[in-house]
């Protein structure tokens, strides 16, 4: 998350694997809220262990990188604020969402039923719909067009001459890890696995079944 008093709004990153370290690294230096400090992990500590943090090491309200409007509302932040300022967030396809989970926290490589259902129901990871973490946002930027929309919603918000900034976050095979074609490696049942499960976010993102 990432908050702009002089240019009025709040970038939230409650769905990971939209990019959101390259947007944290790239925005950090736009962020200049005094009550609200930003860490990665707990939401109670000060310090991230890898920079993923800003604000005050005082301040009155730390919260988690990828807190959701919902739960800044909720914890008490300036509601003038709060509602005044453009809030923005980057969805996903579900299909390529659940695919970069996959290969980047366990190097699956093959999204089939079995895989796919075997990683949701891992205890290690929680995975909810991207719908619900969306609520109260006012600007929503497809991941597939962030390039293009990063660049706009800036110059709508008075920020000129910023371009995103790529970060790779190491994850199983490092930072060097290769790129994967996600949708190749789909089987015809891990769509339809896919489609059953994240019917609602396929709709309330007006994404397309295949």
């Amino acid at each position: 998350m990432i908050i702009s008093n002089r240019n009025k709004f709040i970038w939230f990153f409650p769905i990971g694997h939209t990019a959101t370290t390259s947007l944290f690294f790239t925005l950090k230096a736009l962020y200049d809220d005094e009550v609200v400090r930003v860490g990665e992990g707990d939401s109670t500590i000060n310090q991230s262990w890898h920079g993923e943090d800003a604000g005050p090491v005082n301040a009155k309200l730390i919260v988690h990188k990828h807190f959701s409007p919902l739960m800044l509302y909720r914890l008490g932040y300036d509601k003038h604020k709060f509602i005044s300022y453009t809030k923005i967030a980057v969805a996903r396809s579900p299909y390529t969402w659940v695919a970069s989970m996959m290969y980047k926290n366990e190097g699956i490589e093959r999204f089939s039923e079995n895989t796919i259902t075997t990683y949701l129901n891992s205890p290690k990871w929680k995975i909810d719909n991207q719908r619900g973490k969306l609520q109260m946002i006012d600007k929503l930027i497809k991941f597939e067009d962030l390039s293009t929309e990063f660049t706009r919603t800036l110059h709508e918000l008075g920020v000129d001459n910023m371009k995103l900034l790529y970060f790779k976050r190491p994850g199983v095979g490092g930072p060097n890890v290769k790129s994967l074609d996600y949708m190749q490696n789909y089987t015809r049942c891990g769509f339809d696995l896919v489609n059953r499960i994240f019917k609602g976010d396929f709709e309330y993102l007006n994404y397309k079944l295949v």
